[in-house]
């Protein structure tokens, strides 16, 4: 949807296209970072976010986005930057994705799986400022790896780690998700250096097999309508409770509408770190979860494994 626009390091979509949407009602001239405060006015204490133990309310969501956001401005990333994401399905990729909107850095949606040659070509093509990565996952070494690629390229980059960082070089991201201060004043100003709506938000993945993916840019503008038009499709509201079983950081379980669609309507996201069928159906069995997203093959695995478990929640 909508993929014609802003793509590689972030062609401008032509002036007369983009003229006509905003005509038509399709763009708001909406940064989707303006709409984390919007959520928490509407939604405040309701359940934004569920990752194991953690639950975020809407207001902790945009507190917390909010926090890290002007904390990555004091490290020197700004608007039109972009940073390299790499993170499994945690709270934290939510609320960095949300602080990179507020603060018009434009993430690179890389993928778990993703190694030296992904992550090294890509962030050199975009000019990378910084790796998101976490310090282990699955028995691999993210926070080695990182540093890795970072020497290979010809700018300078940081390397940011949310979990236990043990490089001194290394940028710990949990602490400075931890709102403190005055929310409002920092509401405020970054309010006053929000992205333009027509700038790139994010940067996605192509689903190619064969050499390095390639990348597409999506702008504030194209990418809430698209959020919107989803939503709109699939009927989320307040009551829809969304499992994220594949990676994040596909277009698929992000925003067609996923995660931010799932916000942008009010409702709860869930967030698994696998999808075998134990994992997924105990989480559907406690959190009651009405809609997820799979690709065939995993979909097939947890029909063959329903047996007893109670899936009378889903709607879809």
């Amino acid at each position: 949807m909508l993929n014609e626009g802003s793509t590689e390091t972030g062609v401008a979509w032509p002036a007369d296209r983009a003229a006509a949407y905003v005509a038509l009602g399709c763009w708001r001239g909406m940064p989707l970072g303006s709409l984390l405060w919007q959520w928490a006015g509407r939604s405040g204490d309701r359940i934004a976010v569920v990752d194991g133990d953690v639950r975020l309310s809407y207001r902790d969501l945009a507190a917390g986005s909010d926090a890290l956001a002007e904390r990555l401005a004091g490290l020197g990333l700004g608007r039109g930057d972009r940073v390299l994401l790499q993170l499994p399905n945690c709270w934290e990729f939510v609320v960095v994705t949300l602080a990179c909107f507020r603060l018009g850095v434009a993430p690179v949606m890389m993928l778990p799986a993703h190694r030296e040659y992904e992550l090294a070509s890509i962030g050199a093509h975009v000019r990378a400022k910084a790796v998101i990565v976490p310090d282990r996952w699955r028995d691999f070494d993210h926070e080695q790896l990182a540093h890795r690629v970072v020497e290979q390229w010809d700018t300078p980059a940081t390397v940011m780690v949310v979990g236990d960082p043990v490089r001194a070089t290394s940028v710990g991201l949990r602490a400075l998700m931890t709102p403190d201060g005055d929310a409002g004043s920092r509401r405020r100003r970054l309010d006053e250096r929000a992205p333009a709506s027509s700038d790139v938000a994010l940067f996605l993945l192509s689903g190619g097999t064969t050499g390095v993916p390639k990348i597409i840019g999506r702008t504030h503008d194209d990418y809430e309508y698209n959020i919107r038009c989803c939503v709109d499709a699939c009927a989320f509201d307040a009551e829809t409770v969304y499992l994220t079983v594949l990676p994040a950081g596909h277009n698929f379980p992000l925003a067609n509408p996923g995660i931010l669609g799932t916000l942008y309507a009010g409702g709860r996201v869930v967030l698994v770190p696998s999808p075998r069928p134990e994992v997924v159906f105990a989480a559907i069995e406690q959190e009651r979860v009405t809609a997820t997203s799979a690709v065939p093959a995993v979909a097939l695995r947890w029909v063959a494994a329903v047996g007893a478990h109670d899936l009378s929640s889903l709607r879809f």
